[in-house]
């Protein structure tokens, strides 16, 4: 298979300019989101201290869907323990929960170490896992 210029070929490793730019805009559209988290996040603690579980609910629905977007699967998977912890609107595993997914975000290698890298055109992002989370909500 002969390479045009615009497609690689099978054997050949080296990514095009176009593969290479779509790997660089969603590496920053995810560290942007990584710096934005903390905030949405304290968002829902503001609605738990006015016991707002509906409120609670749909901020932690929308977290799980734009983190799975992006493949930060224990963002998601902490925000869907956020969801059903405010279904059962019970404060202390929304409080628990908070507390360690706000940690592992401020703390964790992709804080340090924003992403730039993709697989199969899904951002690997390396986010220390948060234990527990969906079986205490299920739970």
């Amino acid at each position: 298979m002969e390479n045009d210029g615009k497609n690689l070929d099978s054997a050949q490793k080296t990514p095009s300019p176009t593969t290479l730019n779509h790997r660089q805009g969603w590496a920053e559209l995810t560290a942007e989101y990584l710096l934005d988290l903390p905030d949405q996040f304290e968002q829902i603690r503001r609605k738990l201290e006015i016991r707002d579980y509906s409120a609670i609910k749909k901020h932690a629905h929308r977290i799980k869907g734009t983190a799975g977007t992006y493949h930060l699967d224990d963002i998601a998977t902490a925000a869907k323990a956020l969801e059903q912890f405010a279904e059962n609107r019970d404060r202390s595993g929304i409080e628990r929960t908070l507390t360690a997914v706000i940690h592992m975000i401020k703390t964790g290698p992709a804080a340090q170490n924003p992403p730039n890298t993709s697989s199969a055109d899904g951002l690997t992002v390396d986010v220390p896992s948060i234990d527990g989370l969906a079986e205490a909500a299920d739970g």
